[in-house]
């Protein structure tokens, strides 16, 4: 008596005449692998028009009846194509197909940015060029009148007219300085006229004790004023510093 592989037994049948006939062999673990491996790559596209079917295809010296005799190096899996009973003006309409068909799925995921972000984006631009040429009149013109910010030493200036104040308090005492302020993301809330800015910021001056290099992050809320888009606040935080005694002086703490 032998147990099969669902756990029930089972008898060698005989014939007529009474004779017990042997079993037939059990396929091996490795043949069962290899038929079901086969079935499951085996992808047949006539349903598409496309008369072509991948079939796995096992190339090794060997028994292939006997998984012992299979090395591992000179086993090797190999994917073939056959093409069946197709001709080649089926397969190039086919190819341009597909091709059309990524094409298309390409240019809808990469969507252009809505005419608020391209203002956004713009009016940053500007700023970033009136803060290169030390125009103060052009920079405060894109702050709105309630503009809050918090610089990266942690001072704060509340109302436009501070925060231009501020600004020409340092362009006096650093001569060369820029600052330029590169956005990753702004999501707009077009219903609520307001948008949130995010990005990295450098800065950089010159003076007797060398050149500084600084840079961090920044956070901007932005508010459409008659048609306008104008930042409502801004907070810096530093992140690295390099070239002075000045990345010694961190702000003091409150």
């Amino acid at each position: 008596m032998s147990w099969d592989g669902f756990g029930s037994s089972s008898k060698s049948s005989g014939d007529s005449s009474g004779e017990l006939r042997q079993p037939a062999p059990s396929p091996t673990a490795f043949q069962l692998r290899s038929q079901v491996a086969r079935s499951a790559l085996k992808v047949n596209w006539e349903r598409v028009g496309v008369p072509i079917e991948w079939e796995l295809e096992r190339s090794a010296s060997g028994d292939a009846s006997d998984p012992d005799s299979l090395s591992g190096s000179s086993s090797e899996l190999h994917l073939t194509r056959q093409k069946r009973n197709a001709q080649p003006s089926e397969y190039t309409q086919m190819t341009r197909l597909l091709l059309l068909s990524c094409l298309v799925a390409v240019t809808a995921g990469a969507q252009k940015p809505s005419s608020d972000e391209a203002a956004i984006r713009a009016a940053r631009e500007r700023s970033n060029r009136a803060i290169a040429a030390h125009n103060l009149d052009a920079a405060a013109a894109i702050w709105s009148a309630d503009y809050v910010g918090v610089t990266s030493r942690n001072a704060r200036s509340i109302g436009r007219d501070e925060e231009r104040k501020g600004f020409a308090e340092l362009l006096a005492t650093r001569p060369k300085v820029v600052f330029v302020r590169t956005p990753t993301s702004i999501v707009v809330n077009a219903k609520w006229a307001q948008a949130g800015e995010t990005g990295r910021w450098t800065g950089s001056w010159s003076d007797s004790s060398g050149v500084t290099r600084v840079g961090g992050v920044y956070f901007a809320k932005w508010r459409r004023e008659n048609g306008e888009w104008k930042i409502l606040a801004e907070t810096f935080v530093q992140t690295t510093c390099s070239g002075t005694r000045y990345c010694d002086n961190p702000p003091a703490p409150q």
